[in-house]
């Protein structure tokens, strides 16, 4: 089975009794069952195994200490973080319930930062400001993983009966100062200033004490930076494992960074 099929979601898997859900497929999916009475299976024919693709996002940062993995705590307050946020937890619910309710064989992939020729910025290299780019935490090493090994993982997981959870992240261990210099270096663009993680935590929480005190009692909107939960969720240093990707699933992964890979 090609990488292509497996992020494209070719409806002719199905055939294989096996469905790729995405987040959005996978919340209309949910709702349509939830609210109109239709059975789950009306909606992806005979499959009995699915395939999640969930996200870094759905765990407790602030919670997480040390390292992160399989067994770190899920986000209990995701609308203190973001849209994305609360709809990954969301997507997670719903795919187990039904598939403990169905007994479908169920395995959820948690890619970290995703990268590549054409990527976006990912958020943990941190932040432009005009023509400067704050680096928060330069030497935190960011949870990314190449388009490529992150579309292999997806195969490999397709083409086993594995049924669990696995983190997707890459063994290269790549900075935020490094990742940073290579976009800025790719983009003709701004000037890196560091800003340490604790310093940059303590302005958020200062900014969110001084917003309850303008606007009582919750107070007012404040940059995603300077929301505490968000904050950690993106700039927190942690350790990641993938141990149990490469076990489970044989799941490799190949150093796309080192070799100059172009990351805008």
């Amino acid at each position: 089975m090609s990488h292509k099929t497996i992020l494209g979601i070719d409806p002719g898997t199905k055939e294989m009794g096996l469905v790729v859900l995405r987040g959005r497929e996978l919340l209309y999916f949910g709702v349509h069952t939830l609210r109109n009475g239709t059975r789950p299976h009306d909606v992806i024919g005979q499959a009995r195994r699915i395939v999640l693709a969930s996200s870094f996002a759905v765990y407790d940062w602030s919670a997480a200490r040390g390292s992160l993995n399989e067994d770190s705590p899920i986000e209990s307050r995701p609308y203190e973080r973001d849209g994305y946020t609360v709809a990954k937890v969301w997507q997670e619910r719903v795919a187990r319930r039904l598939a403990a309710e169905n007994q479908w064989a169920l395995t959820v992939l948690r890619p970290g930062f995703i990268y590549g020729p054409g990527a976006v910025q990912v958020a943990g290299a941190g932040v432009g400001l005009g023509k400067q780019f704050l680096v928060i935490g330069p030497m935190t090493r960011l949870p990314l993983t190449h388009v490529n090994n992150c579309a292999a993982a997806f195969a490999d997981a397709a083409e086993k009966e594995v049924v669990g959870t696995f983190n997707i992240v890459d063994d290269e261990h790549v900075s935020a100062w490094r990742y940073a210099g290579r976009l800025l270096g790719n983009s003709g663009g701004s000037m890196r200033l560091i800003v340490p993680y604790s310093i940059g935590l303590c302005i958020a929480y200062l900014a969110r004490l001084t917003s309850r005190i303008l606007f009582p009692p919750n107070g007012g909107k404040l940059p995603e930076i300077l929301v505490p939960r968000r904050y950690c969720a993106v700039f927190k240093p942690l350790r990641f494992e993938n141990r149990r990707a490469k076990e489970a699933l044989g799941w490799t992964c190949r150093d796309y960074f080192a070799g100059g890979c172009d990351v805008t």
